[in-house]
């Protein structure tokens, strides 16, 4: 899952738009919800689109209603980061890397079970992800360490996922420094809130977050469907 992170608070969640209402489209049928891999928004709005779409007992081992997390980023104080800390070119990096760590984060964040479909699935998702100049690689003196994506964005926000410090780098800080200098380069594009969400199990991932200076503000759920899992 995510490396450490944290978090409390009171900061408001910023405002989401509906998975699925019941007054704006007709039931699904059987077919067309068996097209569904998966269900992200607050948990409120995934119980009501389980409900909605007639998949509310499906199976999905993947269920997680995690804490959302905010923080402002206009009167963020920056940490320094130490030297031989920097951002590096993910396009520059050997994409079979990026494929383990991606299948690694979704067995440790999301209980996926090892396959070539997921495999497979993290391929085409990293390759989604290069091409939309999503992703942001911190290095140590040029050997990558750890790994985030800018799942979402709108003009003055952006939101964060898929982060991951391989377990043999935990430990040295490389998520605060990741966080640190990728947020830092979004503010100067005028970007001046992030949000995220992370397990309310994860201490680590919770602390680092807290660190940071996210606060909670709501919660996230995050389903996933036996089909795809």
């Amino acid at each position: 899952g995510p490396p450490p992170a944290a978090a409390s608070g009171t900061a408001p969640a910023p405002p989401q738009p509906p998975c699925a209402r019941e007054d704006a489209a007709p039931r699904a049928t059987s077919e067309a919800a068996s097209r569904i891999t998966g269900i992200q928004c607050p948990w409120s709005q995934v119980v009501e689109a389980r409900n909605t779409l007639g998949l509310a007992n499906a199976p999905a081992p993947t269920s997680n209603r995690d804490v959302l997390y905010s923080l402002e980023l206009d009167a963020w104080p920056v940490s320094p980061v130490r030297a031989g800390l920097a951002l590096v070119s993910p396009e520059s990096l050997l994409e079979p890397i990026l494929i383990d760590w991606r299948v690694a984060f979704l067995r440790e964040a999301l209980a996926f079970a090892e396959s070539p479909e997921l495999r497979a699935r993290a391929s085409r998702v990293m390759q989604q992800t290069l091409a939309a100049g999503q992703l942001r690689v911190l290095a140590e003196h040029g050997r990558p360490v750890a790994m985030l994506t800018f799942i979402g964005r709108l003009p003055n926000l952006v939101h964060i996922g898929g982060v991951w410090v391989p377990p043999a780098e935990r430990g040295h800080s490389y998520g605060r420094a990741l966080f640190t200098l990728a947020l830092e380069s979004e503010r100067r594009e005028g970007i001046s809130r992030a949000i995220l969400s992370a397990d309310p199990a994860n201490t680590p991932a919770c602390r680092l977050y807290e660190g940071l200076g996210f606060r909670a503000g709501g919660d996230y759920g995050i389903v996933v469907f036996a089909s795809t899992a």
